[in-house]
């Protein structure tokens, strides 16, 4: 595979996560490949999702530094550049990241001369039949209850008008979506269609939807089953449901 920009995710706060950084960097410059860093904090903050997007540039590679967290957020910027993804381990967990970070300039050597095994895994996107807003009044139950309160997630310009139902959300998500209540004495009451026709009703404090990949993460902390990464499924874990 030619690879002419890599998209290096890194968690800095990490150190062997800056040692496996220069190990990179030292690879790209040897091959003559550009190289961009798309830390996942800056300036103090957390990029938002389009911000992360436009720092990746057009890479053709997305690398990981971090643990699963990491992972994910390098997934969602392939996606967006329908890049892979190489995941290099330096979290506690390491479902989804596979190389040991002492194998970082093996695993990029094995890229490029294409000795390698690509693993498709289904994603999620999200739409919703009108923009997502913020109840008015809420601020104080939500300063209250629980926080820190995320903003509703932006409407996709490519996508805000065409045949398909609804607004599509900038949302791409590769274990999981929750539909979670606002206010801590309520449940949600969701309704699960497929093609038109009622599949499930449920009532909960939330509803999981998953992906295979994600079926082993949070879905399965609340009682989901373990689904193989292969099938082609999504599962439908609610939340203390009543």
């Amino acid at each position: 595979m030619t690879v002419q920009r890599i998209g290096l995710v890194v968690h800095s706060g990490r150190p062997e996560a800056q040692a496996a950084e220069r190990t990179v960097h030292a690879w790209c410059d040897e091959r003559a490949v550009r190289c961009t860093d798309i830390d996942v904090w800056h300036d103090g903050g957390r990029r938002d999702a389009d911000e992360e997007v436009e720092a990746a540039g057009d890479p053709d590679l997305i690398v990981t530094l971090g643990g699963d967290g990491t992972f994910l957020r390098g997934a969602r910027l392939a996606a967006e550049h329908d890049a892979l993804v190489l995941g290099v381990d330096l979290g506690r967990v390491g479902f989804l990241t596979e190389v040991p970070a002492a194998f970082v300039r093996t695993a990029l050597d094995a890229v490029v001369e294409e000795r390698l095994t690509v693993e498709s895994r289904m994603l999620l996107t999200l739409r919703a039949s009108r923009r997502l807003r913020v109840p008015a009044g809420i601020g104080e139950l939500m300063r209250y209850g629980r926080r820190p309160m995320l903003p509703p997630p932006r409407v996709r310009t490519d996508c805000e008008s065409g045949g398909d139902w609804g607004i599509a959300l900038n949302v791409t998500a590769l274990n999981d979506i929750v539909v979670e209540k606002l206010a801590r004495d309520r449940q949600v009451s969701v309704g699960v269609y497929i093609a038109g026709r009622l599949l499930a009703s449920y009532s909960a404090d939330a509803l999981l939807v998953a992906t295979p990949t994600g079926s082993t993460a949070y879905s399965f902390a609340a009682g989901g089953p373990v689904v193989s990464p292969r099938a082609d499924a999504l599962v439908f874990t609610p939340v203390a449901p009543h």
